[in-house]
């Protein structure tokens, strides 16, 4: 489960430099299932960068591998048809495990590539991550992951990327540069190009409501029970409520709980989220 900022109802599509496709999907959804144990996290990540003077920050990921490329010889070949999936905000790559393996169990000689984003998952400092320099903006979270595909020598054939992820994903076409050895895909999951409208009173679950109040907790977290009642009481449906609650994890001093996202880093990144727009 992830959450997005606003909804679309049909399919929109354009078209970038040299046949890059973007393509929008209104209200798709990934089930959490299981992984597969084939993981990695990027090491000595290349000082160059694309758009900014900061360097990548490391990524932890894993390949979910098609039965055609896990038994077959060319495995470690950069020619295996490879797509990148990338999750939304407060969110880690096992939300996308299940969607990973539909498209393997589909296309067997596919490979899925599965990333944590800065500040997420297993790239996040709380959980033992390395710290990720700043600015946290949709650009700087696609230039991290144009980093590791470089470190891992693949080149997709495939870019997905789930609400916060789709524009990461199109920040990722944006920066591939005029010259491309093949036209790239890139589908877009339950968010729209443009700027974010916020929306209103009432509105349900929404991700900037939801970083707030998570940001007003104290750490470390005495008990889960505490914070389903607060999230409730905070006017929050009892599924996200449970849904932020998979991302505690007992604290490294040994006291209570603490988040495995980096919410500081977060915040950040979902402003640049509902102010890019990347339409054009």
């Amino acid at each position: 489960m992830a959450l997005h900022a606003q909804h679309g109802t049909a399919m929109v599509g354009f078209c970038g430099h040299r046949k890059r496709q973007v393509r929008v999907l209104a209200s798709a959804t990934a089930t959490l299932t299981r992984s597969v144990p084939h993981f990695g996290r990027a090491s000595e990540l290349p000082k160059r960068t694309v758009s900014s003077p900061s360097p990548p920050a490391p990524l932890a990921f894993e390949l979910v591998k098609g039965n055609l490329v896990r038994f077959s010889s060319d495995a470690q070949s950069k020619n295996v048809p490879t797509a990148v999936l990338v999750h939304g905000i407060l969110g880690s790559r096992r939300n996308l495990h299940s969607f990973a393996h539909m498209i393997v169990e589909g296309f067997p000689s596919w490979q899925v590539m599965l990333v944590d984003l800065r500040c997420h998952g297993e790239s996040s400092v709380a959980s033992g991550g390395l710290p990720a320099v700043g600015p946290h903006t949709v650009q700087t979270a696609a230039k991290d992951v144009l980093a590791l595909l470089r470190e891992q020598r693949l080149f997709p054939h495939m870019l997905v990327g789930h609400s916060f992820g789709g524009k990461v994903v199109m920040s990722m076409a944006q920066q591939f540069g005029a010259q491309l050895p093949r036209p790239v895909q890139t589908w877009v999951l339950d968010t729209l190009p443009g700027e974010v409208r916020a929306g209103g009173p009432g509105r349900a679950d929404h991700p900037a409501d939801l970083i707030a109040a998570l940001r007003r907790i104290p750490l470390p977290i005495a008990d889960r029970n505490g914070v389903m009642d607060y999230l409730t009481q905070s006017g929050f449906s009892l599924p996200v409520a449970r849904w932020v609650l998979t991302n505690l994890r007992p604290d490294l001093g040994g006291v209570g709980l603490r988040w495995t996202f980096d919410l500081e880093g977060i915040a950040e990144m979902y402003d640049s989220y509902e102010q890019t727009c990347m339409w054009g």
